[in-house]
């Protein structure tokens, strides 16, 4: 589509959603933010990452927060408030999509599934559409400011941030602190600071609408398990296992596609921040879960953008939503429920929201269109989660690598908990399981090279290596409270220790070559 045609689009998307917003009956439509296009290419403005976006301050940081704070602190029966926003309890209607009698009567969010990458994109931008409109006000009262026109332009081009934790799983900077210095039309303001927890407005919570969250405090929680240097290594790794093993959008996106995948280290992030960020009934109300999902779908938008724009190929039996039965097929042509499409009338599906750009943004390691696409951003991949060393194009020669290789059937699992594998005594892969949904069988592959490397072993001797992972490798499975759980308490557990070997790319535009897939010893087999 031409960049003129894409403005008639937006122009028509725009009046069509004023109708919606100005009568304030009927759904909402979903089309995220439509301002601040590259007027020369047509391209949209992207997510940045939040700490850059603390780093360089200025009208966009100031708009930020203040956006994120109008939001927080609508009234809670505002539909565009962050109360209603959030998904999680209160369990209710929102766009008038009730509950299937079929389904889970829990939220509208699928996880392992194939759905849960294009489910959040389409939940994001309605709530970037959502941020977007209160940013717009707010830089209306620096019009008689100095910097009035920064504050225009920035209105027009901010989008959600990124909080990058496979680079970096520390939490942000800018969301540790309670209270936050921001700049208003007047001089500084002191704000408490919407990235660092949200206040309820009704509490103590209504047992009704929370149930079994009477002892939640006044605000949203974090207390973290462990250190960020103990999981940064065990998240890069496993998210570059993803980009360059993993060749089916399936698998990428969910634990459900028999292989490592994204939603794997997802899950290891929420449960390493812990708190109320850790249970799917309550982690959305906390505004680093916005950031915390924008790094997900920036994940998957760059691998999709590595692997030839791929989308859902296979369909699969969802385990029950909210409104979706359980054993109804899903395919790319599913609704995405409750988020209809411009017209109000028609569901977004896996197809319609395909693409960052048709929600009007994109991500600064995306190249946009053109020739040699699938390199470059390949390129950016190797450079941020690669091992340059392992990867280097000065050798073509193959070399031995190990992976744990994991499958369970949840519904054996205590939930929510944990499966972390041990290299004598250092952690070397954890697999986190979240409280939703309760059934399905989850896959996962935790590399095991980091660990390896710290042993006192020559891992150029395979059978050294071997050796050595056969006798000091151990499972360990934990519950949030620090139960342990005995594995064979867990019929359908299976743990293999896997070797293959791995060709270094010739170039730095490609991924490493994965062959000759070898289990080396079942650690855990305890039922089919």
């Amino acid at each position: 589509m031409s960049f003129k045609a894409r403005k008639f689009v937006s122009a028509r998307i725009i009046a069509m959603t004023v109708a919606y917003v100005n009568a304030q009956t009927g759904p909402v439509p979903v089309i995220g933010m439509t301002t601040g296009f590259d007027q020369a290419t047509g391209r949209p403005p992207p997510r940045m990452n939040i700490n850059t976006l603390d780093q360089e301050g200025g009208p966009m940081w100031n708009l930020l927060i203040r956006g994120l704070d109008a939001l927080q602190n609508k009234p809670e029966d505002d539909i565009r408030s962050h109360f209603i926003l959030a998904d999680g309890m209160p369990y209710a209607p929102y766009n008038d999509v009730g509950p299937d009698p079929k389904g889970s009567m829990r939220g509208y969010c699928p996880h392992q599934s194939p759905q849960l990458i294009s489910w959040h994109r389409a939940y994001l931008a309605l709530y970037e559409q959502n941020f977007g409109e209160a940013i717009q006000r707010i830089a209306v009262e620096y019009t008689n400011t100095t910097n009035a026109s920064a504050y225009q332009d920035a209105a027009q081009k901010l989008r959600l941030p990124y909080w990058d934790w496979a680079s970096d799983p520390a939490l942000p900077p800018s969301s540790v602190e309670e209270n936050v210095t921001v700049g208003g039309p007047d001089g500084d303001m002191v704000l408490h600071n919407p990235l660092y927890s949200y206040r309820w407005q009704t509490y103590p919570l209504n047992g009704t609408r929370f149930p079994g969250q009477g002892s939640m405090g006044p605000t949203t929680t974090r207390d973290g398990h462990g250190n960020s240097s103990d999981i940064l290594g065990l998240v890069k790794d496993s998210v570059y296992r993803t980009f360059s093993s993993v060749t089916t959008y399936d698998q990428m996106a969910s634990m459900a596609g028999s292989s490592s995948s994204f939603e794997s280290p997802h899950n290891v992030i929420h449960n390493y921040v812990g708190g109320s960020f850790s249970s799917l009934d309550l982690t959305s109300f906390d505004a680093l879960f916005m950031l915390h999902h924008c790094n997900l779908d920036r994940l998957a938008a760059m691998w999709t953008a590595s692997h030839d724009d791929q989308l859902q190929a296979a369909s699969f039996t969802s385990q029950g939503l909210y409104s979706t039965a359980q054993g109804e097929i899903i395919t790319a042509d599913s609704p995405l429920k409750p988020f209809y499409q411009a017209d109000g009338k028609t569901f977004h599906t896996g197809k319609t929201a395909q693409n960052t750009e048709a929600f009007g943004y994109t991500y600064p390691d995306i190249p946009f269109n053109g020739q040699g696409r699938n390199e470059n951003i390949i390129v950016q991949i190797n450079r941020l989660y690669g091992n340059r060393a392992k990867n280097s194009t000065a050798t073509s020669r193959p070399r031995r690598e190990w992976f744990i290789e994991l499958r369970v059937e949840k519904a054996n699992l205590p939930l929510p908990c944990s499966i972390d594998v041990y290299l004598g005594n250092q952690l070397a892969g954890r697999t986190q399981f979240l409280n939703m949904p309760k059934t399905g069988l989850a896959y996962d592959e935790l590399p095991l090279s980091r660990a390896i490397s710290r042993l006192d072993v020559d891992d150029k001797n395979p059978g050294t290596v071997e050796r050595k992972l056969i006798s000091d490798t151990h499972v360990k499975i934990t519950q949030q409270d620090d139960v342990t759980i005995d594995i064979r308490d867990i019929p359908s557990l299976h743990i293999n220790i896997v070797r293959e070997d791995v060709t270094p790319p010739s170039t730095e535009s490609e991924f490493p070559l994965y062959s000759n897939r070898h289990t080396v010893k079942a650690l855990v087999e305890n039922g089919l």
